[in-house]
This record gives structure tokens, C-alpha cells and sequence, in this order.
């Protein structure tokens, strides 16, 4: 085992209304630059079965469409006859009485397109659930990476390959450009995951994808947390597991992003800003490392010079976040 990366302890912080509403902001207005503007950044949600995917998809829509309810875009829950079955892009969708919403309720304008709709610079990139050790080449890994399998590609435990569903000439825009391994709290040690995350960390670095961890199930791992949502940024316990995956498999702690989800700890509602503002987080950290590596290889294959374009720093929460990130 790696030796421990050492990580500065939690500071004393709260989670408010207005952090998230600003963080939601620079996330609907993320744009990367010249000429890849009109490009959808492609993450990938990979992990064991149960792990929380579906969960993140669905509290990610919740925190985009502030109806006071769970959304459920995608079906939830545990055990094989839940599994994911497709391959399958999720989008976020804002229509006309969205946008209305978000505006009212969060003071988040977002610029809509030809016919009134506003789609998020991001899509999800739904997998099946990992089974055993040793099964990221059986369930096509290499082909969803690369941008070659499409959307609604049957996904099965013996990898079988149904051209009809197949890319033959993926471009830059189609690749995965982050993945997010969704890894719960109690189980970041277990064999399997052990097993699966050293072959992910080891594909992801050869196909120069950036790699972020959601570390999910923290509230059911942690009295505290469970019974404070807000405890999740200074709870000892969780920084101390951070730092236990960060060295399990040599990545920043800084890109590992503990997590609650909705609809798993009947305490917390819709709205709540200490479930949201992580989740945001996750999502603004895989955007902005996203655009980082895109600008050394796309980018400056297409004779754009990375420095030339800054991303622009408001005072806003998310951007505060994006400086953190590159100090």
C-alpha cells in the first residue's frame, strides 16, 4: 500500500443556499473555449453494482429542477434484477418552465437555446455495475472510453459486441473525457474493488482521462454525517477515509469527493444545500479537469495555444473552487 498522502484536516464549514445556487450558475455556464465551444463533455460513471450511480444521476437532476421532489430519471436500487442494462448518455434537459423554476427559486439564469431549451455542458455516461474483480474488459470499457460505443448498447456480463450500436469513427467530441469511479465508503478496501480500481487507474492514465473519485454511502457509513448532512465536510472519520482511498490508489484527495445522496437517508429533503454543493462539486471538478487536459492534447493539436484563453474568475463559489484547484 502506498504511503498516505497527507491532507490538510477539515476546517470548520457550512453548507448554504447561496454557495449552491452560485456553483449551479458557473456549472450552467461552463463553456470551453475556442473552438470546442459547442462541445458535451462526455463523464463516465463506472463501479461496483449498489454502489450509487443511479443515485448520483437522479439527486443531480434533483439539484438542477428544484421542484421539491426526488427526480428519478433513472431507475435506483441494488441486486442483479436492478442492474443497468444499457449503455446509456444522459442528458440534462432544462425546458422553458425549467428555466422559469430556476430562475424563481435559485436566481439561476442560464441562456437557452433555439426553441427555448437549455441543455447542461456535461452529459452522464450510465454503465453497468461492476460484478466480480477483473471485469472491466468483459463489460467493453476500452470501447465506451473511446467514444465507440453508442447510446442504448445492450450491456450484458459476457461483453458481447452489437455493431449496430458501434462507432467506427469516434472523434475527440465522442471519447469519454472524465471518469468518475462511484466507490462506496465501506467498501473501498474489498478485493474486488481493489482488483478493478488498480486496472481503472491504470487504463485511465494510459488513455490520459482524467480520473475523479465519488466516494458514496458516506451517511451510511458515518453516525455523524447520518445524522447531520452539514457534518460531512468536517466529520474526522471522513477525511480519514480520503485519505485511506488517496493512498490506496495513489490519487489526490483533492479529486476524491465524499457524498450523500437523495433518496438514501430519509432525513434530508430535496434542496438541501450540504447534499447539493458536493455533488455540484463533483461535477465542476470533472468539467474544469476536463477542459484542462483537453487543452494539452486537442487543443494544441488544433494549433490553439493553451494559454490563450482564461477561464473567467467571478467571485463566485465555483470559481473560488477552480482557483483552489489550480494553486
Amino acid at each position: 500500500m502506498a504511503a498516505a498522502i497527507p491532507v490538510p484536516p477539515p476546517e470548520h464549514q457550512s453548507f448554504t443556499a447561496a454557495d449552491r445556487d452560485a456553483l449551479l450558475g458557473d456549472i450552467c455556464a461552463f463553456k470551453l473555449p475556442p473552438p470546442l465551444e459547442a462541445w458535451r463533455l462526455n463523464f463516465l460513471l463506472i463501479g461496483p453494482a449498489g454502489a450509487g450511480k443511479s443515485a448520483i444521476i437522479n439527486s443531480l437532476h434533483t439539484a438542477m429542477h428544484p421542484r421539491g421532489v426526488l427526480s428519478e430519471v433513472v431507475e435506483q436500487g441494488g441486486g442483479e434484477e436492478q442492474l443497468t442494462r444499457k449503455f446509456s448518455k444522459v442528458l440534462f434537459r432544462l425546458l422553458p418552465k425549467d428555466i422559469q423554476r430556476l430562475k424563481a427559486k435559485r436566481g439561476v439564469e442560464v441562456e437557452a437555446e433555439r426553441g427555448g431549451v437549455f441543455h447542461a455542458p456535461f452529459c452522464i455516461l450510465d454503465t453497468m455495475g461492476w460484478w466480480s474483480a477483473g471485469v472491466l474488459d468483459t463489460m467493453l470499457i476500452n470501447n465506451m472510453m473511446s467514444g465507440r460505443m453508442m447510446d442504448g448498447h445492450p450491456l450484458s456480463q459476457d461483453g458481447h459486441e452489437e455493431e449496430q450500436f458501434m462507432n467506427p469513427s469516434p472523434t475527440p467530441a465522442d471519447k469519454v473525457h472524465c471518469m468518475i469511479a462511484v466507490i462506496p465508503a465501506s467498501e473501498y478496501n474489498t478485493e474486488e474493488i481493489r482488483a478493478n480500481m488498480a486496472q481503472l487507474v491504470r487504463k485511465a492514465r494510459a488513455a490520459n482521462i482524467p480520473l475523479i473519485v465519488a466516494l458514496t454511502k458516506v451517511d451510511a457509513q458515518f453516525a455523524p454525517v447520518k445524522a447531520d448532512a452539514q457534518a460531512i465536510a468536517t466529520c474526522e472519520a471522513v477525511h480519514s477515509c480520503v485519505c485511506a482511498v488517496a493512498a490506496t490508489y495513489s490519487i489526490k484527495a483533492c479529486n476524491i469527493v465524499p457524498l450523500q445522496l437523495y433518496g438514501e437517508n430519509p432525513r434530508v429533503k430535496p434542496g438541501d444545500p450540504a447534499i447539493e454543493i458536493p455533488l455540484l462539486n463533483l461535477v465542476w471538478k470533472a468539467a474544469c479537469a476536463s477542459e484542462d487536459r483537453l487543452r494539452q492534447t486537442v487543443l494544441r493539436g488544433e494549433g490553439v495555444s493553451p494559454p490563450s484563453y482564461q477561464r473567467p474568475q467571478s467571485e463566485s463559489f465555483g470559481a473560488k473552487r477552480a482557483a483552489q484547484m489550480e494553486n
